[in-house]
């Protein structure tokens, strides 16, 4: 297909356009994997509308809570020995913690 070879070749449009079909299973099988490399490559050229797209798959898009699990578990293996506190900045990811707290 033209879109796949013009994103192959470095044409930021077509790669925000491959990210968002597989972002959406548009004409291809949906992987968000697949997905998160072509906005990655477009946001590298500074595409702004595929900036936007990678940091909502980020945010929202599967593993999500794996990767808030990941971060609060190296946010408490931050802490200081000593006192049992976090470094100052990284304080605001340790509410992360919270958002994914087992149910009791």
């Amino acid at each position: 297909m033209v879109f796949f070879r013009a994103a192959d070749e470095g044409v930021v449009e077509a790669q925000a356009i491959m990210g968002t079909w597989y972002s959406q299973g548009k004409g291809v099988p949906q992987n968000y994997a697949e997905a998160m490399k072509w906005f990655r490559r477009a946001a590298d050229q500074d595409n702004s509308e595929a900036q936007l797209n990678l940091g909502i798959l980020y945010e929202s898009g599967p593993r999500r809570q794996t990767r808030l699990r990941r971060r609060a578990e190296m946010v408490s293996r931050s802490r200081d020995p000593q006192s049992g506190r976090s470094p100052r900045c990284a304080s605001p990811l340790y509410t992360a913690k919270a958002a994914v707290r087992p149910k009791t």
